[in-house]
């Protein structure tokens, strides 16, 4: 029995002390403000309104005046006519006035035009119920608010409903308004400037020029947000300006093109409460490659018919032949405004090769007897011309290939090729071909010990210096890798 007293004595004292930790703990909480609706701490400024529609700012004054700062981005223009705003949402029907309009507040008005993607400023007259609302500095206000607006392009009458959260500052002049009279001379010295109260902002970026639904991203003050909408919002309590970046957008390829969509402005810097309109670019790139090889016979030539259309196809084309002594691999062009070529070993001319300048690209083999090829070409709707061509070579007593290439612009995209002959062992290997980030693979053939080619296509948003490489199991390898860089 005592023990059992004691055991009691024991569980009470144990889980009284949790109980009391427990209990300080939510007092203080409590004492805090995160446990009470009615403290300062639970409430801050809130805005919310339909989308195509953000609250840039906005804060009211003692007597319920409320200053708003409404972006608009239907895309439409559209046209205030009237607004209500009360505590009480059953009396928002009763309270349905027109709002004092910009530049100074003065005077009433039922045709405060907000073009799309642009801000207006205007001030509403809130009641609680009957009674025009009233409160002291640092309280706040929190109610529905409605605004009835045209549509100008269809001449559509709609209303746009929302709830609104507003701290209360103080005013210095200026008495309540009723919905049947505006005797009240409602002056700017009655807001304070937009400069120095800023309660609550938000910094918005309007795009133009993407497909609906592309996802963009604008980073901010540190911050990154993405959206498939047309506008992008940061919200924030500093009126400080800050430096913005948005980037480059490059949707995945779909039929054979890639969309390369580029902003402008790219970068530059904005201040809370104000909107950065970003207009996009679109160069599209569309690609057709084709890749073939002897299928493991010795064959005299190979043969590609790429599409027509296109207005430069680059080609390449190697031999496995370890007796020829003339050039056994190499990266060519062949385009509508004329042939560039480009061998790998000084002294030997591409002739020794052989191609046309299009849309059929052929590989024979010189000198000798026939041996194991492969050969494979890319078509752009591209002139070459326009593209920076970085090249890197080897012989066959070369080691590991490794071409640098430099990308100087965000969103560049890049044509990789790659040939090798002869790999001078047996059992015969394999060569593995290095891409960098962001490059997706067209076709890779591999005669293996005999000959290869790969082609690749890339997108590469960052600059700086990458890197594509081929690197042979066991023995040195001769070959060529071109890089094809195409401003975005």
């Amino acid at each position: 029995m005592h023990r059992k007293a004691q055991s009691a004595m024991e569980y009470l004292t144990t889980y009284s002390w949790a109980i009391l930790i427990i209990a300080v703990v939510l007092v203080a909480l409590f004492g805090l403000g995160v446990l009470n609706p009615n403290s300062s701490t639970a409430s801050h400024p809130e805005c919310i309104v339909p989308s195509g529609f953000s609250c840039l700012n906005y804060y009211m004054t003692n007597n319920g005046m409320l200053y708003l700062k409404l972006l608009q981005t239907t895309g439409n223009p559209i046209t205030i006519n009237s607004a209500s705003c009360n505590s009480n949402s059953s009396a928002l029907q009763s309270s349905f006035q027109e709002p004092f309009a910009p530049p100074s507040f003065s005077s009433q008005s039922n045709s405060i035009l907000i073009k799309s993607g642009s801000s207006q400023s205007f001030v509403i007259q809130c009641y609680s119920g009957s009674s025009a609302f009233n409160a002291p500095s640092g309280s706040y206000f929190s109610g529905s608010m409605d605004i009835n607006y045209t549509e100008e392009n269809t001449n559509f009458s709609t209303q746009l409903t929302g709830s609104i959260r507003a701290q209360i500052i103080s005013s210095a002049i200026g008495t309540s308004v009723s919905t049947s009279s505006s005797t009240t001379v409602f002056t700017t010295s009655t807001i304070p400037p937009l400069s120095t109260i800023l309660l609550s902002y938000n910094a918005v970026f309007v795009e133009s020029g993407l497909p609906s639904g592309t996802l963009w991203q604008v980073t901010y003050n540190g911050s990154t947000e993405t959206s498939t909408s047309n506008t992008i919002e940061f919200t924030g309590t500093s009126t400080a300006s800050h430096t913005f970046s948005i980037a480059v957008v490059t949707p995945s390829v779909s039929s054979g093109c890639q969309d390369i969509y580029v902003p402008s402005p790219s970068s530059g810097s904005l201040s809370p409460g104000n909107t950065q309109s970003v207009s996009f670019s679109n160069t599209q790139y569309c690609f057709s490659s084709q890749l073939s090889d002897a299928g493991g016979s010795q064959v005299s030539s190979l043969t590609l018919d790429m599409p027509s259309g296109y207005s430069s196809y680059i080609s390449e084309c190697a031999s496995g032949a370890p007796y020829i002594s003339s050039t056994t691999y190499t990266i060519q062009v062949a385009s509508s405004g004329g042939t560039q070529s480009i061998c790998d070993t000084a002294g030997n001319s591409c002739s020794d090769i052989g191609y046309q300048t299009s849309p059929t690209v052929s590989c024979y083999t010189s000198g000798d007897d026939p041996w194991y090829q492969s050969i494979g070409s890319v078509a752009l709707n591209a002139p070459v011309s326009s593209a920076a061509v970085y090249t890197a070579v080897n012989s066959s007593s070369g080691s590991s290939l490794v071409l640098n290439f430099p990308i100087t612009q965000p969103g560049s995209f890049v044509i990789l090729m790659g040939v090798s002959g002869w790999e001078n062992s047996y059992p015969p290997y394999a060569y593995t071909p290095g891409l960098p980030s962001g490059c997706t693979m067209l076709g890779y053939l591999n005669e293996t010990g005999q000959d290869s080619a790969f082609a690749a296509e890339c997108i590469i948003d960052n600059p700086g210096t990458y890197t594509v490489s081929t690197t042979p199991v066991l023995t040195p390898i001769q070959g060529s890798l071109a890089a094809y860089v195409f401003p975005p």
